[in-house]
């Protein structure tokens, strides 16, 4: 039967139809029983709204369940998650991440709800602009909404809430310049106690330390590269151990030296780098046939041709010699007779260098990129400290470490294993914008959830002197604070209320810098202990929780509106309209 022609029996029967009716009726009532909607008559079918407190119950109910997860990965003692991704293929195989970073967990799920989807986007705001602070905020997220459920239940009116949660954060914001501590641009020992409480609980505690004093070395190295960010800094990935991590103050390409027999450590290394080849023939115009065949009758001519290309090829290698150059990089390839000649002179050659490396050799070292062997001058050469080429399992690496003008830093990362490796390099990344940010303003808060405690105390005595109603919502945001000490508490396994009471009494009494010890579960000095967050970290979390709360707060109603089967088919034809008619799309059309 042609397949453009319809017979009888592709004409669904009656008791088919009503089947259809029953089936797609059923999957209606579960959708609605699944998200609480009704169907809205003012619009076309399948579209359905949600009324004022359905929407802010159904919201809230999603914050607090994301919130909720993410909640177990704050603090030092926090735990970990696994993600396993199913990819697919003719033997489907699974990723499995474990990480204890709160921003790559959320970027690794898929939310089907849109509250969802703008608690990850929330994620990725804190984190790309402060690089930390991203579990603190959803803590704080998930207490603020929780209090303003509670006042809603009151009778306060979702406006006046917002307004005294905002009213709230900019006194918080005020206090928080009184309570932070003044850093100093070469206290590197203070600097080290921001990485530790940055880096402490992620999953690499045996290498905290050796972590802590890389990425301050490494924030501190950038401030003296211009204009220099984390786009400037380079990670190499090898495999090895964690404490073999090591910074190179220069560039790192993925290379090999020439020949084995080329020095692999060069100190003092003097460097000549090239866009041209070194080999016999001229590279600049199209060879002739005649140079490229050779007709040899006699032994004797092909010594003699072969003689005359070395010695060609060899004056060439002795100009980088005189030139005073000991290592020479070049974008193109050697000549074996170049290769030979330069390891007689001791000479290491590194060639096949992709343009934007030999670009980053000079910039780095201060040579000049020559067009050709025959102009290099003693101008033209750059000079670092060493040279040295890496072997690794995955391949060679060459350093040029000690460069006069490193345009970017690099980093030598090495982990036992790749998902390791990529947590580590986030990490690092992270603590380093941290560093970078104390480094900007100078200030530095207590951490451990002290400040959070600070800044309760205070706006619980400003809510005695607020003569509005905002002043619930003022007391309401000091409540959510405090469940910032108490989930750090609860998840190193410490009886959170009985510390939060005895940590509330000692700061309703005045300033004080008291926090708990998460090892023993008693109050001490967190500030001599060296637990310090940055400044713009905790800034950016109060800003970013009150703003999120406030929007969650305003919406009153969600309008789903669905593709319906009409638009489906309509658009099928006019996909098959734009392409062209072909025979199995009739057959596709009959199964719509």
């Amino acid at each position: 039967m042609p397949l453009d022609r319809v017979t009888p029996a592709d004409i669904p029967s009656q008791q088919q139809m009503i089947a259809d009716s029953l089936k797609r009726s059923a999957a209606r009532q579960q959708f609605l029983a699944y998200t609480g909607l009704k169907k809205a008559q003012l619009f076309k079918d399948y579209a359905w709204k949600t009324g004022r407190e359905e929407t802010l119950q159904s919201n809230a109910k999603v914050v607090e369940i994301i919130t909720g997860i993410v909640s177990t990965m704050l603090g030092p003692k926090g735990l970990d998650k696994m993600v396993v991704k199913e990819m697919g293929g003719v033997r489907p195989t699974r990723k499995v991440t474990i990480t204890n970073d709160s921003a790559e967990f959320l970027s690794l799920l898929e939310f089907e709800h849109p509250v969802g989807t703008l608690l990850v986007d929330v994620a990725k705001t804190v984190d790309g602009e402060v690089g930390d602070g991203v579990a603190s905020t959803f803590v704080l997220i998930g207490a603020l909404l929780s209090e303003a459920l509670k006042l809603r239940r009151l009778g306060l009116h979702p406006a006046v809430i917002a307004r005294g949660y905002e009213m709230a954060c900019r006194q918080a914001l005020k206090e928080l310049e009184g309570i932070s501590l003044e850093v100093g641009e070469g206290d590197a020992a203070l600097l080290g106690q921001v990485a530790t409480t940055a880096i402490s609980g992620k999953g690499v505690a045996s290498f905290t330390a050796k972590l802590s004093s890389l990425v301050v070395d490494l924030a501190l190295e950038m401030r003296r590269v211009p204009r220099a960010d984390l786009s400037n800094v380079e990670v190499y990935r090898m495999p090895g151990n964690i404490s073999d991590t090591s910074l190179i103050r220069g560039v790192v390409i993925r290379n090999e030296m020439a020949s084995r027999g080329m020095p692999r450590v060069i100190k003092d290394a003097r460097i000549a780098t090239l866009f041209t080849p070194i080999v016999f023939r001229d590279m600049e115009r199209s060879p002739s046939y005649d140079e490229v065949v050779f007709n040899f009758t006699k032994p004797e001519e092909m010594k003699s041709y072969a003689d005359s290309r070395y010695r060609v090829v060899s004056l060439l290698a002795e100009k980088v010699q005189r030139a005073g150059a000991n290592v020479l990089c070049t974008r193109k390839g050697l000549d074996e007779a170049a290769v030979a000649r330069l390891e007689s002179l001791g000479i290491a050659a590194i060639r096949r260098i992709s343009d934007e490396d030999v670009q980053r050799i000079a910039s780095a070292t201060g040579a000049r990129v020559v067009s050709g062997v025959g102009n290099l001058t003693a101008d033209d050469i750059g000079t670092a400290d060493l040279v040295e080429e890496v072997w690794s399992e995955n391949g060679n690496w060459i350093k040029f470490e000690g460069c006069k003008n490193p345009a970017s830093i690099s980093v030598l990362l090495k982990s036992p294993s790749e998902e390791m490796t990529f947590e580590v390099e986030h990490l690092m990344k992270n603590a380093i914008s941290t560093i970078r940010n104390v480094l900007r303003n100078g200030r530095v808060l207590p951490g451990g959830g002290v400040t959070h405690l600070s800044l309760a105390s205070s706006l619980r005595k400003h809510s005695a002197n607020t003569g509005s109603r905002e002043a619930f919502a003022v007391e309401s945001f000091a409540n959510a604070l405090e469940e910032v000490p108490s989930t750090i508490a609860r998840n190193a396994g410490l009886d959170s209320s009985k510390i939060l009471t005895r940590l509330r009494a000692a700061h309703s009494r005045g300033p004080t810098r008291l926090g708990v010890d998460i090892s023993t579960g008693e109050a001490c000095d967190l500030v001599e202990r060296g637990v310090l967050d940055p400044l713009d970290v905790v800034r950016q979390s109060l800003i970013t929780a009150t703003e999120f709360t406030k929007a969650i707060l305003r919406l009153d109603q969600v309008i789903f509106t669905p593709t319906t089967r009409e638009e489906q088919v309509r658009k099928r034809q006019q996909e098959r309209a734009e392409r062209g008619k072909r025979a199995e799309d009739w057959v596709e059309e009959k199964t719509v």
